[in-house]
């Protein structure tokens, strides 16, 4: 486990985790099983000779977080490099108590449920609470089956503004493949500390019977797709 206690305001926090192979054989970290899909993960090297240490982040983006302690759960799925068959299971624990945010990313995640191909369109709010307020710049998505895009500033009432809404991002999804699709929305905005906002993604398509048939990728396909995931990297 990895308790962070209390910590400052900022834009991202990590946990960070080390394990030594202390077997006769190399292992591979496979993958990263996390209870939340606001944590980012980050590793460092997957393949573990024997004798060696390795390490790997969760990091947590705190615009998408209410304040208070929180506990996430993470289940590290590793095994033999020579026999993929084989694996074996870790279960982590991270712990943090996030403080009051001056930035706000409303809804923290989203699930679309696409049993067709008809579009279906939400919103999502960036809200600033602070007197010198950001600017949203852009917003996009690594997956095909989003479309993303800020919407111009007139589409804000006054009232809106004056509480601190200082971006609405339009997204949209159609036609997707059947099973389940987990991407990102990447925020970039004009602040340094808060220079990214990342909103989870989570699109259940239609059943493997009734598959719309869309042509889509939901994903990045480069070979490292595994250890590279769909979010911007993190500085500590």
């Amino acid at each position: 486990m990895v308790n962070l206690g209390d910590v400052p305001v900022q834009r991202s926090h990590a946990a960070a985790f080390s394990f030594t192979n202390r077997g006769t054989q190399p292992m591979k970290l496979r993958r990263l099983e996390t209870s939340c899909g606001c944590l980012t993960q980050q590793f460092e090297q997957d393949v573990i000779a024997p004798g060696e240490d390795g390490r790997f982040k969760l990091w947590i983006q705190t615009a998408s977080q209410s304040a208070g302690s929180k506990q996430y759960t993470c289940k590290a799925i590793y095994g033999p490099v020579d026999d993929p068959h084989v694996e074996f299971a870790a279960d982590l624990i991270f712990r943090i108590t996030l403080p009051e945010q001056s930035v706000v990313v409303t809804p923290k995640a989203m699930i679309f449920h696409q049993p067709n191909n008809q579009v279906t369109e939400r919103t999502v709010d960036v809200t600033d609470l602070r007197s010198s307020r950001l600017r949203v710049l852009e917003a996009n998505s690594r997956s095909k089956l989003l479309t993303v895009n800020v919407l111009p500033s007139t589409e804000l009432t006054n009232a809106e503004r004056e509480e601190g809404v200082v971006g609405r991002i339009h997204v949209a999804v159609g036609a997707v493949p059947s099973g389940t699709h987990n991407t990102v929305i990447i925020i970039t905005t004009d602040d340094k500390e808060f220079d990214q906002l990342v909103v989870p993604v989570l699109i259940h398509g239609p059943d493997a019977k009734s598959d719309a048939g869309a042509d889509h990728t939901d994903d990045r396909t480069d070979d490292n797709s595994d250890k590279t995931p769909d979010v911007p990297t993190f500085e500590d």
